[in-house]
């Protein structure tokens, strides 16, 4: 990382070795209290292990806490305790954990058990967590007999670019198969979305564009006579080309706003069904009660306003250009009659 990316903050991140300390297999170690469920419901090991160890603070990729709960887990781990999550809704009566620890061999056999009781600050976290179960301070993981290892290099925000990125995974690749370098630069729109945002622009410019210019020459024709005596009283030739634009402009926005104004609502109504997952599966329970068995997540809603900005007004605006330059300069006289 230092190598391709020499000018980045590179922070270590240690935490709890998950490997089996007598050499072989592997290791795990639950975070429970005693009369409450498992804490947190899930969580993950993406910092490199599912228990990570910091003095005096959070570790730094471990956001997204109030300010009240940062504190508190600071002071937790600078008096040599442990900050254990927990899910919405769970009450944990106790200033305690106990951290159960067992070794397993390749096997699957287990080798040892070992438990020990920290003393514990309770941080609820979102219904999705995906972050570590807990973090413990040093003294909380020399408490349980955990071995303490790096598990990770934690790279600056808005350090590394997707050339770097890639350079660093080639060298890693060669170096061990279970390394990795992930940079997290939210979320990203698959390639098949941003072609079918493009296909629909361009499938939206051209008929809009068509169906202006037909309008607009129609119109155009219609209004040749008063052309002609725009021109018989002396106008000049960009006056004419400004009349024509004038026509572009009025009937590309009234088209644009209508077009936009109709197709907002059964856009933003077909989010729900589009964006919307999980929570509608259940187990039925004593007494036929359904129990959900998953969280509902979305719907989301995300306005393209680039994209109607440029139909609705750059759109219009190109049109008139294209009327203002085509339009012709000098008309035939033509006599009114009444």
């Amino acid at each position: 990382v230092e190598t391709e990316v020499p000018a980045a903050s590179i922070t270590e991140q240690y935490g709890v070795d998950e490997n089996s300390a007598m050499g072989a297999g592997f290791s795990y170690t639950e975070v429970k209290v005693p009369g409450t469920r498992l804490l947190p419901d899930g969580y993950g090991g993406a910092m490199g292990s599912s228990l990570l160890v910091s003095e005096g603070e959070l570790p730094v990729g471990v956001v997204g806490f109030a300010e009240a709960d940062v504190v508190r887990a600071a002071e937790a781990l600078r008096a040599g305790g442990a900050v254990v999550f927990v899910s919405p809704g769970v009450e944990v009566d106790s200033t305690t954990a106990r951290l159960v620890n067992q070794h397993f061999d390749e096997q699957g056999e287990r080798l040892g058990r070992s438990t020990a009781e920290v003393p514990a600050t309770f941080v609820e976290v979102g219904p999705r967590w995906g972050g570590p179960a807990a973090i413990l301070s040093s003294a909380a993981a020399e408490t349980a007999d955990l071995d303490t290892v790096m598990v990770a290099l934690v790279v600056g925000k808005d350090q590394v670019s997707k050339a770097q990125e890639d350079e660093i995974n080639e060298v890693l690749a060669g170096v061990d198969q279970s390394a990795s370098f992930y940079v997290e630069r939210g979320y990203q729109a698959p390639d098949e979305t941003l072609i079918a945002q493009l296909i629909l622009v361009a499938l939206g410019g051209v008929l809009m564009l068509g169906g202006t210019l037909t309008a607009t020459f129609l119109a155009l024709s219609d209004a040749r006579p008063d052309l002609a005596t725009l021109s018989a009283i002396g106008a000049s030739p960009r006056t004419r080309r400004g009349v024509a634009a004038a026509y572009a402009i009025v009937v590309g926005f009234v088209g644009a706003i209508l077009g936009a104004a109709v197709g907002f609502i059964p856009g933003i109504a077909v989010t729900r069904p589009l964006t919307t997952s999980g929570g509608d599966g259940c187990v039925l329970e004593g007494g036929g009660f359904c129990q959900g068995v998953s969280d509902q997540v979305g719907p989301f809603l995300d306005v393209p306003w680039l994209m109607i900005g440029g139909l609705v007004v750059a759109l219009p605006l190109l049109t008139a250009l294209i009327v203002g330059l085509a339009a012709r300069s000098r008309l035939p006289l033509v006599a009114r009659l009444d």
